[in-house]
């Protein structure tokens, strides 16, 4: 049995599924999938890719079950914990994201301390997070078990004081594994067509990934992040007002300042989706966004071009000598320049339908790290 303890933003859940779909297929391992926000539990409910693939691998369950009374509440929370304390007492193995560092649950849990995992976040080998370290200067301790699951080579967290004296086991980006795509990528058409209604999305489209339109820490000060949009939306306006545009909202952006924008610019065909990158990159020209964003690897992994057009401040800028924050996965960089938008969008192939990229990921299912094997004994 496997406790997964997931944090609030969905990345998490995200990055782990596809070694939980393979752990439930090799080993057929009991999987629960333990949250504690409604914000977390809401999240995974309303994303039909991700819910999908949860509850194929496992269970979901969320602690108090929203219940308004308190005392009934906390009784609640409590009978649920217990029953997995109980289970961790027979062998479960722990994996968790830092919801287990500090308080109630890390009081608890120690005793399992080595039965615990600790997960990165992120599936992919990019560097965001040195960016974010530059910026907050934290010096974080040595994560809660005695195990650690790694995804990439080098990231950030990897060089936290105490991570060498941990056991770790090295299993390599997720979201390009053939057991994730087979239920996200190669499931395309069935979601378009539960979720887009009357979009001819085989003859492709451009997905805009939105951020937060207000202030952002990589941002110029001010009013910088909705004329963004607008530019983006202004320059497919004029080179490209006959295809199909898709936008994809993060959960911090403000939907009543983007429906504003959008309404000031009108396209033959334009849709907000909440569908997975994975399931986007299927039949997509592009991804635009206006801050990088993790999707970003996903598509640059399945053979989709990505466009950053954003507006740095001058301190990011000279931390990244003028690129991305997420250069690895961005073909095409832009600081606040109209002219250059419009250039690369003009030169961007979209004059015939998308192709299947299927051949640009590899069908990996071995895992030579040994962690499947491990979580399932």
């Amino acid at each position: 049995m496997v406790l997964v303890f997931l944090n609030n933003k969905l990345i998490s859940v995200d990055t782990i599924l596809p070694v939980l779909i393979e752990l439930k297929e090799k080993y057929n391992t009991k999987i629960y999938f333990i949250v504690f926000e409604e914000m977390a539990y809401k999240g995974i409910r309303s994303n039909i890719v991700i819910n999908d693939a949860v509850n194929y691998a496992g269970n979901l369950i969320y602690i108090g079950f929203g219940i308004q009374n308190k005392l009934l509440k906390r009784l609640v929370r409590i009978l649920q914990i217990a029953r997995f304390y109980l289970h961790s007492i027979f062998g479960a193995k722990i994996i968790h994201f830092g919801a287990l560092e500090k308080g109630f649950l890390n009081t608890i849990f120690t005793p399992f301390k080595g039965n615990a995992f600790f997960s990165e976040s992120s599936a992919f080998s990019h560097t965001p997070e040195k960016y974010r370290v530059v910026f907050s200067g934290k010096n974080e301790s040595p994560p809660f078990g005695e195990s650690l699951i790694a995804y990439t080579d080098d990231e950030c967290w990897l060089q936290r004081l105490g991570v060498d004296k941990k056991k770790l086991f090295k299993f390599g980006p997720t979201r390009v594994r053939d057991s994730w795509l087979r239920h996200s990528y190669d499931k395309a058409d069935e979601y378009f067509d539960k979720t887009h209604f009357g979009l001819n999305y085989k003859k492709g489209y451009f997905v805009i990934i939105l951020s937060t339109l207000g202030e952002a820490v990589w941002l110029s000060e001010g009013d910088t992040a909705k004329p963004l949009l607008s530019d983006i939306l202004e320059e497919l306006s004029l080179t490209h007002s006959n295809k199909n545009i898709l936008i994809k909202p993060h959960v911090t952006t403000d939907l009543r300042v983007m429906n504003s924008i959008i309404k000031r610019f009108h396209f033959k065909s334009i849709q907000i989706t909440y569908l997975h990158p994975s399931v986007l990159s299927k039949f997509a020209y592009a991804f635009i966004g206006t801050m990088y964003s993790s999707t970003f690897a996903d598509a640059v992994s399945l053979g989709v071009k990505t466009i950053e057009y954003t507006n740095y401040n001058k301190k990011i800028l000279k931390e990244t000598g003028g690129r991305s924050v997420g250069h690895e996965f961005v073909t095409f960089f832009i600081n606040n320049n109209k002219a250059e938008l419009k250039s690369v969008l003009s030169n961007i192939e979209c004059s015939i339908p998308a192709v299947i990229k299927k051949s640009n990921y590899s069908k990996s299912c071995n895992d030579s790290s040994g962690l499947l094997k491990i979580l399932s004994s």
